[in-house]
Protein backbone atom coordinates (compact mmCIF):
# COMPACT_ATOMS: atom_id res chain seq x y z
CA UNK A 1 0.00 0.00 0.00
CA UNK A 2 2.92 2.36 0.83
CA UNK A 3 4.83 1.81 -2.72
CA UNK A 4 1.08 1.85 -4.82
CA UNK A 5 0.88 5.60 -2.55
CA UNK A 6 4.19 6.63 -3.43
CA UNK A 7 3.52 5.20 -7.15
CA UNK A 8 0.53 7.48 -7.73
CA UNK A 9 2.15 10.47 -6.12
CA UNK A 10 -0.49 10.08 -3.13
CA UNK A 11 2.63 11.74 -0.70
CA UNK A 12 0.08 11.90 2.09
CA UNK A 13 -1.00 8.56 2.24
CA UNK A 14 2.75 7.18 2.01
CA UNK A 15 3.80 9.42 4.93
CA UNK A 16 1.31 8.19 7.08
CA UNK A 17 3.55 4.62 7.00
CA UNK A 18 6.30 6.10 8.17
CA UNK A 19 7.00 5.80 12.32
CA UNK A 20 5.42 8.25 14.50
CA UNK A 21 9.41 9.19 15.72
CA UNK A 22 10.15 10.10 11.71
CA UNK A 23 6.55 12.41 11.30
CA UNK A 24 8.23 14.14 14.57
CA UNK A 25 11.23 15.20 12.91
CA UNK A 26 10.75 15.43 9.53
CA UNK A 27 7.27 17.49 8.13
CA UNK A 28 5.21 15.99 5.33
CA UNK A 29 7.36 19.00 2.92
CA UNK A 30 10.65 17.58 4.00
CA UNK A 31 9.32 13.93 3.08
CA UNK A 32 7.76 15.24 -0.25
CA UNK A 33 11.11 16.65 -0.87
CA UNK A 34 13.10 13.51 -0.55
CA UNK A 35 10.99 11.35 -2.67
CA UNK A 36 12.76 11.12 -5.62
CA UNK A 37 11.22 8.86 -8.26
CA UNK A 38 7.33 9.76 -8.35
CA UNK A 39 6.40 9.45 -11.88
CA UNK A 40 9.24 7.40 -13.10
CA UNK A 41 7.78 4.50 -10.56
CA UNK A 42 5.64 2.20 -11.91
CA UNK A 43 5.48 -1.22 -9.92
CA UNK A 44 6.64 -2.48 -6.76
CA UNK A 45 6.73 -6.20 -5.62
CA UNK A 46 7.52 -7.78 -2.58
CA UNK A 47 9.93 -10.39 -3.15
CA UNK A 48 10.89 -11.78 0.28
CA UNK A 49 10.58 -10.62 4.30
CA UNK A 50 12.58 -11.58 7.32
CA UNK A 51 11.42 -11.09 10.58
CA UNK A 52 12.94 -10.72 13.86
CA UNK A 53 12.30 -7.54 15.97
CA UNK A 54 11.59 -5.56 13.00
CA UNK A 55 10.95 -7.10 8.96
CA UNK A 56 13.56 -6.66 6.30
CA UNK A 57 11.28 -6.65 3.35
CA UNK A 58 13.13 -6.87 0.12
CA UNK A 59 11.60 -5.19 -2.93
CA UNK A 60 11.94 -5.13 -6.53
CA UNK A 61 10.71 -1.70 -8.25
CA UNK A 62 10.13 -0.64 -11.82
CA UNK A 63 10.62 2.01 -13.34
CA UNK A 64 10.47 3.62 -16.72
CA UNK A 65 13.55 6.72 -17.57
CA UNK A 66 13.83 8.72 -20.11
CA UNK A 67 17.85 9.07 -20.50
CA UNK A 68 19.13 11.81 -22.91
CA UNK A 69 20.94 10.03 -26.15
CA UNK A 70 18.12 7.32 -25.55
CA UNK A 71 14.82 7.98 -28.58
CA UNK A 72 12.54 6.44 -26.14
CA UNK A 73 11.94 5.77 -22.63
CA UNK A 74 14.15 2.72 -20.95
CA UNK A 75 12.43 0.50 -18.15
CA UNK A 76 14.98 -1.22 -15.69
CA UNK A 77 14.37 -2.76 -12.38
CA UNK A 78 16.01 -2.53 -8.96
CA UNK A 79 16.11 -4.38 -5.43
CA UNK A 80 16.26 -2.78 -2.40
CA UNK A 81 15.51 -3.43 1.53
CA UNK A 82 13.31 -1.71 3.36
CA UNK A 83 12.89 -1.69 7.34
CA UNK A 84 9.46 -2.13 8.54
CA UNK A 85 8.27 -2.06 12.68
CA UNK A 86 5.09 -3.34 14.46
CA UNK A 87 4.00 -1.04 16.85
CA UNK A 88 2.63 -3.14 20.18
CA UNK A 89 0.20 -1.29 21.42
CA UNK A 90 -2.23 0.06 18.35
CA UNK A 91 -0.95 -3.23 15.90
CA UNK A 92 0.13 -0.83 12.80
CA UNK A 93 3.17 -1.33 10.86
CA UNK A 94 5.74 1.40 10.47
CA UNK A 95 7.92 2.03 7.77
CA UNK A 96 11.68 2.57 9.27
CA UNK A 97 13.05 5.45 7.07
CA UNK A 98 16.94 5.67 7.01
CA UNK A 99 16.52 9.71 6.65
Amino acid sequence: ERWQALIEGRMEDAYEYESPEYRKIFTLEQFRRSMRGTGLWKKAEVKSVACTETCVVTMQIYVTMKLARLDGPMDMDSMLKEQWMQDKDSGSWFHLSSK
